[in-house]
């Protein structure tokens, strides 16, 4: 499977640092030069914020052959050290303002590991550039390529293993069987890269197909709605609480002025996609203006959520799924959307009730 491939369309956006796939690809390699120059790792943890070099990391972690582990960057020390303990990894990619939360972990784990920082990879552009730009391809199939713990809420969290197939199953499920990512709709990625769900659909999706992703810095609206308008960004992928914080938001607004109230109220008795668009084209604009799908997953989203999102002409995609399967079992399709459904399962997938 291609994970990435060479060229010069835009891959990723991160503050005001840009990157084609050929720079990526160049990024990649060096992040793998040091975890192999330190450890020549079988495993490599990642504890940080959301970032380029978050990227960096996890694919060139996957140059060396490595399995990846991204865990929560809200982790505490207590919560990093049973992972640690658990999966003990060689290298550990982090922050320079987390470094002393690792080093108590490690030695409550009492593990030792290679600690890198975004510091200790070559940043001299010269080094860069002649840098081999070959594309990131794992040809064994059976490979596992990520190790994601779960939340633990039946208990310790565990490590699931999720292979090559696992991954090109769920991407294929979404590109070529219902073709909702292509390489003309731009991602932003928001949600934390830690869960499977972000994971794929923000991040490793959208780059093995050859979109550009574009990095919000924050979860605040002034972050989001600046990155969906810089990035015009068509598919926007979050959990039911988001949505139901920007729909608070919009409906406020709405609300303040009879005329837009009236207005609410004839585009749902008018139960047109395009009539709603229309008419509520300033929050669509205020979106960025590109929204083809809202994309709402890890929980249910509520009923009264979708249906304000419908009324407003916004197209909600609904998936089912879990960090096990990779993480989708069903999900709405683009010509099937209904309020509070979570589609058909995907191609392949059996299910029983």
């Amino acid at each position: 499977m291609i994970f990435a491939t060479a060229s010069e369309h835009k891959a990723i956006v991160y503050k005001d640092r840009e990157y084609t796939y050929n720079q990526f690809l160049q990024q990649t390699q060096q992040y793998a030069d040091a975890f192999s120059a330190k450890a020549n790792p079988t495993k490599v943890l990642i504890y940080a914020e959301n970032s380029d070099q978050w990227i960096f990391a996890f694919y060139g972690g996957l140059r060396t052959g490595a399995i990846i582990i991204p865990v929560d960057a809200l982790s505490t020390t207590k919560e990093l050290a049973y992972i640690l303990n658990d999966c003990k990894p060689e290298c550990l990619f982090t922050e320079p303002g987390k470094i002393d939360i690792v080093k108590e972990a490690l030695s409550i784990a009492n593990h030792s590991c290679e600690i890198l920082t975004a510091n200790d990879i070559c940043r001299d552009d010269a080094h860069i550039v002649s840098t081999p730009i070959t594309n990131i391809e794992i040809e064994d199939e059976d490979r596992t390529i990520a190790l994601i713990y779960t939340s633990g809420t039946t208990g310790s969290p565990k490590g699931v293993m999720l292979s090559t197939k696992n991954i090109r199953f769920n991407i294929n499920s979404v590109s070529v069987d219902v073709p909702i990512y292509n390489a003309q709709r731009n991602v932003m990625i928001l949600l934390p890269l830690h869960h499977v769900f972000p994971l794929l659909g923000t991040m490793i999706a959208p780059l093995s197909i050859g979109t550009s992703v574009y990095i919000a810095e924050n979860l605040t609206a002034e972050s989001i709605l600046g990155t969906l308008q810089r990035g015009k960004i068509s598919l926007f992928i979050g959990v039911p609480r988001l949505y139901e914080i920007l729909v608070k938001s919009i409906m406020n607004t709405i609300n303040s002025s009879l005329l837009t109230k009236a207005m609410y109220k004839l585009a749902k008795a008018i139960n047109s996609p395009k009539f709603s668009k229309f008419i509520f084209k300033k929050v669509h604009t205020k979106f960025g203006g590109h929204i083809d799908y809202l994309v709402s997953g890890g929980a249910s989203l509520p009923h009264e959520i979708g249906e304000s999102l419908k009324v407003l002409g916004f197209q909600v995609l609904e998936g089912y799924g879990m960090t096990e399967t990779a993480p989708m079992i069903c999900f709405t399709r683009p010509w099937n959307i209904r309020v509070g459904y979570v589609g058909e399962p995907l191609k392949g997938i059996e299910v029983k009730i």
